[in-house]
């Protein structure tokens, strides 16, 4: 997989250009290496407003890895949080400042390792909502 550079934007400086970014940003073209995306939803009951959050993280590997690869890969990511219906008008998009991504092996599994640090930037130049950098480490079994 390869990122779709025609939806994903998040440097822009074109605020409409940064809300999509928020799902084109998740979203993969056909290509060569993999994606591993990483969704959370969090629900809160309420009878008058939409209080259902998504964060989601994608972490593109954009070479061709072997299934016998392991070490550091060349890779992209992306980070993205808000209300779950109100994609483009709530929340922070990530641009990737620094990070790392590898796969290990350990008794015959294969695992994506990811520890990436991002820049938060608002969809509608909000500066105060999306001030504090944010850090996501996590990991993704590769085998079935």
């Amino acid at each position: 997989m390869s990122v779709d550079e025609i939806n994903c934007k998040p440097t822009s400086t074109d605020l409409k250009v940064l809300a999509g970014s928020q799902a084109g940003c998740h979203t993969a073209v056909a290509g060569t290496g993999f994606q591993v995306l990483d969704n959370s939803v969090h629900r809160r009951p309420s009878m008058s407003s939409d209080t259902t959050r998504r964060e989601s993280t994608s972490v593109f590997v954009s070479s061709d890895v072997s299934s016998t690869f392991t070490g550091p890969l060349q890779f992209n990511a992306f980070y993205s949080r808000g209300l779950f219906d109100l994609r483009g008008k709530t929340g922070c998009v990530g641009v990737l400042e620094s990070g790392s991504a590898a796969i290990e092996e350990e008794r015959g599994r294969r695992t994506l390792r990811y520890d990436l640090n991002f820049r938060l930037v608002s969809p509608h130049g909000w500066k105060d909502d999306c001030a504090a950098a944010h850090h996501v480490t996590g990991s993704a079994r590769l085998d079935h």
